[in-house]
């Protein structure tokens, strides 16, 4: 049987919003894009222009509930997003959220705390990693047991120069979760404690953050080290060691071929998070509306959007503090044991 054509609103048309809308209505066969909504109005012009039917709307709360809309995709700033899937889960439509799920605990708790009330899975949160191959190879090999009972994790996160000073907050909240969401995932287990350190971008603003190093405990006693460079010189890069009883297992995720040449050896490393993350995105996008249209879902939950903020919040302190912070136990609540 044919699978059930799913239309789809996009709120948000920046880099990743565009290329999400792209995806949608190019290289999955089961989605239309019907409605687009951007504070920029060029913007939305532009890419509507490229999904023939789709409809301009200048207001997110009026394009979630408009009746032609069965789900919602959210990639606007991050100080929306938890709003924003609010007004999805009142609407009782399915939405796919970036991360982070709120910029506060506090909002991502009033997020899961509302899917929960609804009494189904709505919400799925963008933390694409659990779609890339090279991550998912890595998943796959620690639960066939490869490399035995996992005792470290080690997670690299490598972008080219982002053109301003970042404060430390921004650094934590919108990159390191990644990170700290895939350390959860791969070690199959919580974090209970962590212990930040960064070099600032410049001397004189000490908010500001070129280089973050976060030290994890897990909670059966397993290790971690999350780095988190803003201006690496070099390229976009992102991978992931694991440490096991038995053994290591590592991603390799540059693509580009070896060349040998004048006494040279060398391989192109990515320049953008997109071209790094293409393959992820796509299949994370084919996931969802597949899960959109059969009801069931699988991808990383609000849930996990609210731990991984619980976790943001703990580093902030640390980083405030100059010293270990314990994480806050958080107990999965039934509605969330089955993903």
């Amino acid at each position: 049987m044919k699978d059930r054509e799913i239309r789809v609103g996009v709120i948000g048309v920046g880099k990743i919003g565009s290329h999400h809308i792209r995806n949608l209505a190019q290289r999955i066969s089961n989605t239309r894009v019907v409605a687009v909504m951007d504070v920029d109005q060029a913007n939305a012009d532009a890419i509507i222009a490229e999904c023939h039917g789709s409809k301009s709307f200048t207001s997110a709360d009026t394009l979630i509930t408009d009746p032609d809309v069965d789900a919602v995709v959210i990639t606007a700033p991050d100080q929306t997003h938890a709003e924003l899937t609010l007004a999805c889960l009142k609407a009782n439509k399915p939405v796919l959220c970036e991360k982070p799920l709120a910029t506060n605990v506090e909002d991502a708790e009033r997020v899961f705390q509302a899917e929960t009330a609804t009494g189904h899975r709505l919400v799925q949160v963008g933390f694409m990693r659990n779609f890339d191959p090279p991550h998912r190879k890595v998943k796959h090999a620690i639960t066939e047991g490869e490399v035995g009972q996992p005792l470290l994790f080690r997670g690299t996160h490598y972008n080219t120069n982002f053109g301003y000073d970042r404060h430390i907050d921004e650094v934590i909240v919108n990159s390191a979760i990644h990170d700290i969401h895939s350390a959860r995932w791969l070690m199959d287990e919580e974090i209970s404690s962590v212990y930040v350190q960064s070099v600032a971008s410049d001397v004189s603003k000490t908010n500001t953050c070129r280089f973050l190093v976060i030290h994890l405990t897990f909670r059966n006693g397993s290790l971690g080290l999350i780095e988190v460079n803003s201006d690496s010189g070099y390229g976009y890069e992102v991978n992931v060691e694991i440490t096991g009883e038995l053994g290591q297992i590592r991603t390799t995720t540059l693509s580009n071929p070896i060349v040998r040449r004048s006494g040279n050896r060398r391989q192109s490393i990515e320049t953008s998070w997109l071209a790094r993350f293409d393959a992820a995105y796509l299949s994370e996008m084919q996931s969802w509306s597949q899960a959109v249209a059969t009801g069931g879902f699988g991808g990383p939950t609000a849930w996990d959007g609210y731990v991984s903020l619980v976790v943001a919040n703990s580093c902030k302190r640390s980083f405030q503090t100059g010293q270990p912070e314990t994480v806050p136990i958080v107990n999965r609540p039934e509605f969330y044991s089955h993903q």
